[in-house]
């Protein structure tokens, strides 16, 4: 449940080994890590196909759409990407465009542009913004469909992730409560979702009655008490090395965080391999570490001999290690509730197929209900355990965490409730949409199309595939002053 590996196998029917997008972070084909875009995805998306089909497309604000892609009609690029104050898309002039026409458009809102408060004041403020720019979002949204006429059209609004990140002990209000005692409340979830509703009722007030509406999230949410040190574990258990010395809590005090973000930069000038500029990872041996943790969900990579720059675990001993480390989180326990910690792990092999699932994780973590794991790269906590908050000493608390359960609600003249509907995938939505519109689905694609939620009379036709034609060339990435600046906002979102 993590946007970049969501929306890309949203958008191409496929699992991450097939995408070659597995986090905000990734190995290049210089087997370093870096931050991830839409240009190392290696499928083409459902509007890349919409648009060689003939169909008028208009795509705002989706996750991992930059650099922005030629399209039969208009694309202005998500959250990566590195410009967040005006629109990035195509055609190229669509920021001008949009101004002209007396609209502002706002990626999202950076935590380090708003004034720096006491913490209540500061979630005051930034529940408003990213409610404005929800807004903003579904006010472009109506502008789009208006000026262009699209086929298809399709508009993100993040603002019911930033504050279920933000406000995530209040999502117990509802499970403690009731939903409808805080419906007429002041509620920041409700506020939330009232601003998109706002943002959605705009766009349809415009829609013909006949359009097919899908309605759906890339995930869910759920609160979180407890932030599992998973990095931390491993050093103490022995698999991962550090230079205790680099990783001494700093003696500058309130400005801590200034100077953690002045190295970060300063060591980054001219440098795009992602571990060579964190604090964290440039204090890491090596020589001496078999597995470690990247990523914002608790992924575990082998440091494996052959494969990695530094590896040395041999390769027949591979197995092994997954299983002694899996073994080793299955059995560990909350040092003060004694709770178990993690309730499940899985290999990367069982879960990702396709020509670049050797490039994901090793190890995938199911952490138990209220626990959640944070690998921050610019900064060393030493404990195991320890409480939801405000970390690094931002402003904002981050309680909040994604769910594998989203919502999907589809609406249309061919859309028809054929008894019991069966659970959807996000894999199933591309193929679905592809059924809609008549057009068949490439043999590559790993879902299915939800006939059983669609008119008898949609068929679906599967065509051999045509990646030659097709897949990106290879990842563009950002340059090392564009990748500070995404650094720094993903590590704001609390996913960095």
């Amino acid at each position: 449940p993590l946007s970049p590996p969501a929306w890309t196998s949203f958008m191409t029917g496929a699992n991450p080994g097939k995408t070659r997008i597995f986090d905000f972070v990734g190995r290049g084909e210089d087997r370093a890590f870096h931050l991830v875009n839409g240009s190392w995805r290696a499928l083409p998306s459902l509007w890349h196909i919409l648009s060689q089909a003939g169909y008028r497309v208009a795509v705002m604000n989706v996750p991992m759409t930059y650099p922005p892609e030629q399209v039969n009609g208009v694309l202005i690029a998500g959250m990566d990407a590195p410009i967040k104050h005006r629109a990035t898309g195509y055609p190229p002039d669509i920021h001008h465009r949009l101004e002209q026409a007396g609209l502002r458009y706002r990626v999202d809102v950076h935590h380090s542009r708003l004034l720096r408060q006491n913490p209540t004041t500061f979630f005051t403020t930034y529940l408003h913004e990213v409610n404005q720019v929800t807004r903003e979002h579904g006010r472009v949204a109506r502008w789009l469909w208006e000026e262009y006429r699209p086929d298809f059209l399709m508009a993100v609004f993040v603002n019911t992730d930033r504050i279920g990140h933000a406000a995530g002990r209040r999502l117990k209000d509802f499970a403690r409560e009731g939903a409808a005692a805080h419906l007429t409340a002041d509620h920041p979830i409700v506020a939330a979702y009232r601003a998109a509703d706002e943002a959605l009722a705009d766009l349809l007030a415009v829609l013909p009655d006949d359009v097919t509406l899908i309605l759906m999230s890339d995930h869910g949410f759920q609160p979180y008490d407890r932030v599992f040190n998973l990095n931390y574990w491993l050093k103490e258990q022995g698999w991962l090395a550090l230079n205790e010395r680099a990783l001494r809590p700093s003696r500058l005090g309130p400005l801590a965080p200034l100077w953690q973000r002045l190295q970060y930069r300063l060591s980054g000038r001219g440098q795009r391999n992602l571990l060579a500029r964190a604090p964290f990872f440039r204090a890491v041996d090596w020589q001496r570490t078999r597995a470690y943790s990247l990523g914002a969900f608790g992924s575990i990579f082998i440091n494996l001999q052959g494969r990695d720059p530094h590896g040395i675990v041999p390769p027949d001993r591979y197995d092994a290690t997954c299983d002694e480390l899996a073994e080793r989180l299955l059995a560990l326990r909350d040092p003060e509730t004694g709770a178990a910690i993690v309730r499940g792990v899985r290999r990367g092999r069982d879960v990702f197929h396709g020509p670049f699932a050797d490039l994901g994780p090793d190890l995938l973590l199911d952490l138990a209900p209220g626990y959640f794991v944070r690998n921050a790269l610019d900064e060393y906590r030493p404990a195991l355990v320890y409480p939801a908050g405000r970390y690094g000493n931002r402003s904002l608390e981050h309680t909040g965490m994604h769910h594998p359960d989203g919502i999907l609600l589809m609406r249309g003249p061919r859309v028809t409730a054929r008894g019991e509907q069966p659970r959807a995938h996000i894999l199933d939505l591309m193929p679905t949409i592809l059924a809609l519109y008549g057009l068949p689905v490439p043999a590559y694609v790993d879902g299915q199309a939800l006939t059983g939620w669609l008119d008898a009379g949609v068929t679906v036709d599967v065509a051999a595939a045509s990646p030659g034609e097709d897949v990106a060339e290879g990842e563009a990435g950002y340059t090392a002053e564009e990748e500070a600046l995404i650094s720094e906002h993903l590590r704001e979102l609390g996913y960095l």
